[in-house]
């Protein structure tokens, strides 16, 4: 193994339903978290080589004064992106960062989610060709959670249509992915403190979504993940009617 962060300060990776690496040919992309007083800040570090040796560190730009946390990379069409939430006081804000260079700088920082009195947390993304797609948890000062969507159609340089489902209840802790125009959104649907698992499937880039809902017992199911290959999708939770905390695919 090899330590990648090494200050004495506490580093994660990606707590939600997010990827924290990303791999093209020999070139490998780690991104984290660092509780670097005052703030939480954000850093990647890359191996060009297969992980044999790494290069130092590279500090995001949307980190150095604000608390920023939760990132998820995705990589598509030679471009590498990092979604993450930023806190300035008490204002969320669900950002993208993108490189054009495989992570030896990061610029091109944009706004997916603007200040609007709502906290948000736990971004996920994914990518293909000129497409992004972008998932968090959009929770209002009632504490009513649900899932937000957005999607960018020119590489990441704005995120202009976006989606969302009405609940009577909680939605939290999305996963996302895609395969060419089919993309996949899942998460934890939460009504009477009973937890569930719902699907959106879409195959036109987002442009429009088919429900289904996944499980519906009394049992508790929490804590999806999706990912894609071609014309199949692949979805696993955390599964509690057997008496233990299981997982079923």
């Amino acid at each position: 193994d090899f330590q990648l962060s090494s200050d004495q300060f506490e580093s994660q990776s990606a707590s939600n339903g997010g990827k924290s690496i990303i791999v093209k040919g020999d070139t490998v992309i780690v991104v984290w978290q660092s509780a670097v007083s005052p703030v939480v800040r954000l850093y990647s570090r890359r191996s060009t080589n297969g992980g044999v040796t790494w290069q130092d560190s590279v500090q995001l730009p949307g980190s150095f004064s604000y608390d920023c946390f939760s990132p998820a990379v995705a990589l598509a069409n030679n471009r590498c992106y990092v979604t993450y939430i930023k806190k300035e006081s008490d204002a969320y804000y669900t950002i993208v960062n993108i490189s054009t260079n495989y992570g030896i700088t990061w610029g091109n920082t944009v706004t997916v989610q603007e200040y609007d009195g709502f906290i948000k947390s736990n971004p996920v993304i994914c990518a293909d060709s000129v497409n992004v797609h972008v998932a968090f948890t959009y929770t209002s000062n009632t504490g009513v959670s649900k899932v937000m969507y957005k999607r960018s159609t020119n590489n990441g340089n704005n995120f202009n249509f976006s989606s969302s489902w009405i609940v009577n209840g909680n939605q939290l802790l999305p996963s996302i992915a895609c395969s060419g125009s089919k993309i996949y959104l899942s998460y934890t649907e939460e009504i009477s403190g009973n937890r569930d698992i719902k699907f959106h499937g879409s195959t036109n880039n987002g442009g429009s979504f088919i429900t289904t809902q996944i499980t519906s017992d009394t049992s508790t199911q929490t804590r999806s993940t999706v990912a894609a290959n071609g014309d199949n999708v692949y979805l696993a939770w955390n599964e509690y009617k057997y008496g233990n905390i299981d997982i079923v695919c």
